[in-house]
């Protein structure tokens, strides 16, 4: 990145308003553009699409080419300091859009704040059992479902509260260019 004062975070993340209020931005602009997001098979297809329109996203932007990841750290603030971070990812720890996971944590926009809230808390508490947190978030696992009509209702709760990287798939011209991939967070209590 082009400040080596940013932190790593999704843009939805950078601010509390943006992540209160992170329903509301993706269905506004699903709504404003249907068009733009009738091709979309699923919800990471609608992320990587919101981020393409720059709208904040639980999705932070990375790439596999170094050379692109040196152009972006300096491009933007020539009288700044860019930052360039390297990852080192086991390519079993690597994602796909397929991922069961992946489903999981791209459904997350869907609900309002206060909901996300709950399953954020239902996931920290240990006191009960996997079951009982899987009954607590029967909603998300319903919208996962209506996308993946396979799915296995059963979430692991800290993949609800992780990030992953994921691969993503070439569908447009800014992700080839880019060599491009994401790191898609979960809950994560940024108050």
């Amino acid at each position: 990145h082009s400040d080596s004062n940013y932190s790593l975070l999704p843009s939805i993340m950078r601010r509390k308003e943006w992540l209160e209020h992170e329903c509301d931005l993706y269905n506004e602009l699903t709504i404003e553009c249907p068009s733009d997001f009738s091709k979309c098979e699923s919800h990471l297809d609608i992320l990587v699409e919101m981020q393409h329109y720059g709208l904040p996203t639980r999705l932070l932007d990375v790439t596999k080419n170094p050379l692109v990841a040196l152009y972006f750290a300096c491009v933007d603030s020539p009288n700044t300091n860019g930052e360039l971070v390297v990852f080192d990812i086991k390519n079993s720890d690597i994602k796909f859009p397929g991922s069961d996971t992946v489903s999981i944590l791209a459904s997350l926009p869907l609900f309002q704040h206060n909901m996300k809230n709950h399953f954020l808390k239902l996931a920290h508490d240990h006191t009960i059992s996997d079951s009982e947190f899987n009954q607590g978030i029967d909603r998300l696992l319903h919208e996962v479902k209506l996308e993946k009509p396979a799915f296995r209702e059963q979430v692991n709760r800290n993949d609800l509260l992780s990030c992953f990287f994921v691969q993503a798939e070439k569908k447009n011209s800014r992700i080839i260019k880019q060599d491009g991939a994401f790191v898609i967070c979960g809950l994560i209590d940024i108050e």
